[in-house]
């Protein structure tokens, strides 16, 4: 439905902002979006106007892992922020230093029991951010797909390639040989002249190879993959080759049989040959060498010079003379023809076998990554779909959404159609209003205006059908933060002017409404205004909008224009920042309070890094240095890092001289010419050589990196390289590429043998421009920013240049292209060939997006923002064509003769608003920019406290290693804390899964067949990931024998089948065991779980002694252990529980075992248990367990007691499960012991009576 006054948005309020059903929030440049986000997030922890959630239940999603991070940091910021408001008194809060949300916020809490709860609960939402839900899309959708593998048929261990290029490659490849190679040597050419070999048939397929398999189209047709048959089609080619040539061949046998007869009836009239048509020959006066060429041609087939070729087939008279008339001349005509036919029909196979390429390339990809259980980025969205529209899509939808019951989608303007109804399939979008709350909360956020990614697969027509999908329940952020008031009413009325237009500012309105239309924004920035003093020293605002206009009868090409502007640009920039040197130039805020304008405060918006260049250049010669903030460069494409490899290969060989003297000579030596010409002299390299040879001796014993600091030292390099700066290049940036460098290399040192090796990895990672990028230097802080207006999207400079901005414009037609993307009614798909509906309606997107760009761009500046407005010219022709830009849309440009009045009628405009200044370009002068005299360094500081080196992060494995073989000392993940655990079972002797088939089953006892089990660290492992598995698709779903066999034939496909079927029953035991402290309850009746809970014990100060005391004289004592080894604990204690499970109101910790105690069940009796507990040191894992658990619980769980709510531990020893005690080893939770250990671990306690403790959501 296109937008009307009826149905405009909305202005939100963030306080009374309805968490019910799809919402759609419009945030338009600067108007605090994030800001919006953070308050809404804050209610929902809070329980403002819905049910209370906490982080892990909210939803948050955004496009790169950058935007999660801040987002994540802003929340984080934002709920501290209202913790530390809803803490203190009323008295306490200055209303003018506190943001009034918040007090309005904690005013709807008004007795102190209520904000005080909701102060505890706001604390621990900001201590639980890590934890928080906020993800790009992509990584929701691959957590989903983990998290839900049974839902999802996800496989359970995917790798994700960070690029396909090498499948694509190998698939091309592939496709090449297995039906390329299958034809006869003359179609298979033909076919190769088409295609153009492998290579070059996967540049023709970038684009086609969408992994949702997207349709193509011919003709605005559909491709359907079956109908295209490969052999016929190349068939089809053969034949039409085949007639062409025997057209010619008729042609040559016509002339060979009537050469002479036509010769003589041509010769009267080939002074009348047509100069146009025939320009060479027409000057001829002997024809000799024209009936030469023919005859050639007739008797060897020697292809015809192209004159002769049209004067034989198509000749052309001056005079209106009829060209003779002979049979022949009839042979002649039908060449061409059937060389035409042949073309045409070459081209149209040509476009259908790219399009069989291209539905085999994918299916041959398809099959590649499921052979390697790998996917792509595409993939992980694919996969997620493809579950939702499943047999059990309903059941996992559900599911997400009762475990995310509210979802913010920020940057939503950017989603494409798979991303969409990926969120449509869950959170059901169209049918999602108010009364729908079964469907969760669904909160669309972003800006179509801002809509400036259609490379990466940003459709707006997925915005647009999410705009009418949640039609009534629209919102807009109407207030501007960023920009001074004059600045924002001069952009609102930039595009309000463009909105007039019959097509809309951004293009798509139509006779039935806008349902884009331009909103203007109020203005409620703190923004400084820019100014300047005049000649007469008085103190004058600069324009908050300058329109830069040339001479409208010098109408620049593109490229001139560049260049043009680049220098207006710097000359503007000169001017300004010496005015500020002086005291002229500076901002001023709303106190009067000045600011000199710096570099830094200046940013240049650029389209491509050619016109960052070319501006640098202009920058440099003004002796104003820039950085280029969307590009950094590949390290090792860069001279130094050729410069490092001529090191290294000295450093390898030192004896010989042609290596030392190219590293010697290297331009990162930075060494004079007379120090240069001194390498020649071999009697002098006997002191290089010796250094060499020690740097060798360095590298070997310390590394590599010791061994270039060293070198770096003894030849003054780092002085030399800041002396000696090249004119594009610092010499701190060639330091620290050559520094960074030589951290790569040493990295990579420690996982090769030798500098051979070392040299040889190197080499390949130059070969391979590997995507190690420069680093940023701490004084690119300092300079003027040079930026894409892609990158510059979300950020903001106080002043803003624009010089290239008339440029943005749908691209020109590659005439190389064999693709156009194109939307149809049934959604987006590429049309093969020259489709004009495609190409117009290709042409009208990036129009539509040029607009957008050019609304970024003027949105960026927050003081001051100068912009170019032409006249340019694009491409050879000589009339005016600037209305075919985003600009020219913009400013309602007409083209040709229009052009001028429709130029100036903008200017007058835009020159009459308040706020805007239309003037022409600064001139050049060339003047240069002095930068100040930068005050020395003060001498380094002095520590003036000892740093204490005692603290560490340890675990369990790190306290016990010295009592086993392992040094897994602390546990990163919990596969690491299952290795360690299972390393750490005594009288384990490690087989392989892969065993010979030679255990057969046996009907006996289910411990005798247990016996048959593999022993070892990969069975112990195993067995955690099928109980693990099981637990995650649900304790109770999985206890039945063939959903265990089925996991087991996942995880264990290399044990026998007899094996196999006793683990599967070993499973299904295990699930359906009945606990020995409540009889009534198996895991199987176990609903409220956590599986792999991390937990993060902090450790004031304490000894190991302490804590061996502790256990020896409260847990089983009298009874023989090895002692720990003593160490002094200061830190952190880390670990993995593999389950912990709520029962009855209690809490308890449940430990898998799979330690062989031996093989009869007696063997598992309780007493050998007790033994085997003690002699791994379990009863020190126990109460540290249980120790995490009792302060998670104190700080989580209302009116916790220990005595009431903590139930104990279970180590399960899996192998023992047919034993009389059924392998159970259990331990009652003893209050005192748990409230003695917590004490030795900490000395001191948090504001709140309880010790800190960082565990996961439970589930």
């Amino acid at each position: 439905m296109p937008l009307s006054k009826s149905n405009m948005p909305l202005p939100l309020n963030p306080l009374t902002f309805p968490f019910a059903g799809s919402r759609l929030i419009e945030a338009s440049a600067g108007t605090g979006k994030t800001f919006t986000i953070a308050l809404l997030y804050v209610r929902l922890v809070l329980g403002h106007g819905t049910e209370p959630l906490m982080p892990p239940q909210i939803l948050v999603t955004t496009f790169t892992d950058a935007a999660a991070d801040e987002l994540r940091d802003r929340i984080r910021a934002r709920l501290f922020e209202a913790y530390r408001i809803f803490s203190e008194a009323g008295s306490e809060l200055d209303p003018i230093a506190v943001d009034p949300y918040l007090l309005d916020l904690r005013a709807a809490f008004p007795t102190s029991e209520e904000r005080l709860a909701a102060a505890r609960r706001l604390e621990m939402a900001a201590n639980w951010m890590d934890e928080a839900a906020i993800f790009t899309i992509h990584g929701w959708c691959q957590r989903m797909l983990n998290e839900h593998a049974f839902h999802s048929r996800a496989l359970f261990e995917q790798t994700v390639r960070t690029s396909l290029t090498p499948v694509v490659d190998q698939a091309v490849q592939d496709y090449w040989r297995h039906y390329i190679y299958a034809l006869p040597p003359a179609q298979a050419l033909s076919v190769a002249n088409l295609l153009g070999g492998p290579s070059a048939l996967t540049q023709k397929l970038n684009g086609l190879l969408s992994r949702d398999g997207a349709p193509l189209f011919v003709d605005g047709k559909p491709v359907d993959p079956a109908a295209l048959d490969f052999f016929a089609m190349v068939a089809d080619i053969a034949e039409l080759d085949t007639q062409a040539q025997q057209a010619e061949q008729d042609a040559r046998q016509a002339w060979s049989k009537h050469a002479e007869t036509l010769k003589d009836a041509w010769l009267p009239i080939m002074s009348a040959l047509s100069g146009t048509s025939h320009r060479t020959l027409s000057k001829l006066t002997d024809f000799s060498t024209l009936w030469d060429s023919l005859d050639l041609w007739a008797q060897t087939g020697e292809p015809l010079p192209i004159d002769v070729f049209k004067f034989l087939t198509q000749p052309k008279f001056n005079k209106k003379l009829e060209r003779p008339f002979h049979p022949a001349l009839a042979v002649f005509s039908a060449w061409p023809v059937a060389m035409e036919a042949a073309r045409h029909g070459r081209e149209q196979s040509a476009i259908r076998l790219l399009a069989h390429a291209a539905f085999w390339v994918r299916d041959r990809i398809d099959t590649v990554l499921q052979q390697n259980a790998e996917m792509g980025f595409d993939d992980i969205l694919l996969n997620l779909d493809r579950a939702l529209t499943g047999a059990e899509g309903q059941q996992l939808a559900d599911t997400i959404r009762t475990q995310f019951p509210v979802a913010m989608i920020d940057e939503f303007q950017d989603t494409d159609p798979l991303q969409y109804r990926i969120f449509d399939r869950v959170f059901r979008i169209g049918g999602n209003g108010e009364a729908a709350g079964q469907a969760g909360t669904m909160i669309l956020i972003g800006d179509p205006k801002q809509s400036i990614y259609r490379f990466r697969g940003a459709d707006m027509f997925s915005y647009l059908a999410a705009r009418e999908a949640t039609q009534g329940r629209h919102y807009t952020l109407d207030a501007n933060y960023r920009s001074t008031p004059e600045l924002v009413a001069a952009v609102n009325y930039v595009f309000e002017r463009a909105d007039r237009q019959p097509s809309g500012a951004f293009g798509h309105k139509t006779d039935e409404g806008n349902p884009l239309p331009f909103i203007r924004v109020s203005a409620r920035g703190k923004a400084r205004r820019l100014q300047r003093r005049n000649e007469a020293g008085e103190w004058q605002p600069c324009p908050p909008l300058t329109g830069w206009a040339l001479p409208r009868d010098s109408l620049l090409a593109a490229g001139h224009f560049v260049e043009q502007m680049a220098e207006h640009t710097a000359e503007a920039i000169t001017s300004s920042l010496n005015a500020a040197q002086v005291g002229d130039c500076a901002f001023f805020d709303a106190e009067g309070a000045m600011t000199a304008l710096r570099p830094q405060d200046i940013a240049i918006l650029v389209s491509t890094g050619d016109q960052a260049a070319v501006l640098q250049q202009s920058l440099i010669r003004r002796g104003i240095k820039s950085v280029y903030l969307s590009d950094r460069h590949r390290l090792f494409a860069t001279e130094e890092a050729a410069d490092f490899h001529r090191w290294l290969l000295a450093i390898a060989e030192p004896q010989r001289q042609d290596r030392l003297r190219a590293a010697l000579g290297s331009s990162s030596f930075a060494r004079h010419w007379g120090e240069l010409d001194a390498v020649r002299n071999d009697a002098r390299l006997d002191e290089d050589t010796s250094r060499f040879m020690a740097y060798q001796r360095i590298t070997r014993h310390q590394g590599i990196l010791a061994a270039v600091y060293q070198l770096m030292h003894d030849y003054h390099i780092p002085a030399r390289l800041l002396a000696a700066p090249l004119p594009d290049r610092s010499g701190e940036r060639r330091l620290t590429n050559l520094l960074h460098l030589a951290d790569w290399a040493q990295n990579e040192q420690a996982q090769l043998a030798g500098l051979d090796a070392l040299l040889q990895r190197y080499a390949q990672a130059v070969s391979d421009n590997e995507a190690e990028h420069e680093l940023r230097l701490e004084q690119d802080e300092h300079l003027v920013r040079i930026i894409t207006i892609h990158s510059a999207k979300g950020l903001q400079y106080p002043v803003v240049y624009l010089p290239f901005l008339p440029l943005i414009r749908p691209k020109e037609a590659n005439k190389n292209s064999t693709a156009t993307p194109w939307r149809t009614s049934t959604g987006r798909g590429m049309s093969l060939g020259e489709f004009p509906e495609a190409i117009a309606a290709e042409h009208e997107a990036q129009m539509t997006e040029s607009v957008r760009l050019i609304y970024v761009a003027l949105t960026r500046a927050e003081s001051a923002c100068t912009l170019a407005l032409g006249p340019v010219k694009f491409g050879a022709g000589k009339q005016p064509n600037q209305h075919e830009s985003g600009l020219g849309h913009v400013l309602r440009l007409q083209g040709n003769d229009e052009f001028i009045a429709s130029f100036e009628a903008a200017l007058t405009d835009l020159d009459a608003q308040a706020g805007v200044t239309i003037e022409p370009p600064p001139s050049i002068t060339h003047a240069r920019f002095v930068a100040p005299v930068e005050d020395s360094l003060p001498p380094a500081r002095t520590a003036k406290r000892r740093v204490d080196s005692h603290w560490r992060i340890s675990s369990f494995s790190g306290l016990t290693h010295a009592l086993h073989e392992s040094d897994v000392a602390v546990p990163e993940t919990a596969k690491q804390e299952q290795l360690r655990d299972v390393l750490s079972q005594t009288g384990t002797v490690e087989e392989s899964l892969d065993l010979p088939q030679t255990h057969r089953f046996d009907p006996q006892s289910l411990s005798a067949r247990i016996s048959h089990l593999p022993r070892g660290t990969t069975f112990g492992t195993l067995l955690h990931s099928l109980l693990e598995r099981a637990g995650e698709a649900g304790f109770n779903q999985s206890a039945n024998f063939e959903f265990s066999l089925n996991l087991v034939r996942q995880l264990a496909s290399t044990l026998t089948e007899d094996q196999q079927s006793t683990l599967a029953e070993l499973v299904l035991r295990i699930l359906t065991l009945s606990l020995v402290t409540t009889p009534s309850r198996r895991l199987a009746d176990v609903s409220r779980y956590q599986i792999e809970q991390e937990f993060w014990l902090p450790v004031a100060q304490t000894q190991t002694s302490s804590i061996d005391a502790l256990l020896c004289a409260h847990v089983h004592p009298g009874q023989m252990r090895p002692l720990l080894t003593a160490q002094y604990l200061e830190g952190q204690i880390k670990g993995f529980m593999d389950l912990v499970f709520e029962a009855d109101g209690r809490f308890y910790i449940l430990d898998y075992k799979s330690n062989w105690l031996g093989d009869s069940p007696e063997d598992y009796a309780p007493e050998h248990l007790v033994d085997a507990m003690l002699a791994a040191r379990y009863d020190l894992q126990m109460v540290l367990y249980l120790t995490a658990l009792h302060r998670h619980l104190q700080d989580r769980l209302p009116n916790y007691d220990p005595a009431v709510h903590l139930g104990g531990a279970l180590y399960l020893f899996v192998r023992g499960i047919d034993s009389p005690g059924q392998g159970v080893y259990f331990s009652p939770a003893n209050p005192t012991v748990i409230a003695a250990m917590d004490a030795l671990l900490m000395d001191d306690v948090s504001p709140n009576g309880a010790h800190p403790v960082r565990m996961e959501a439970w589930a």
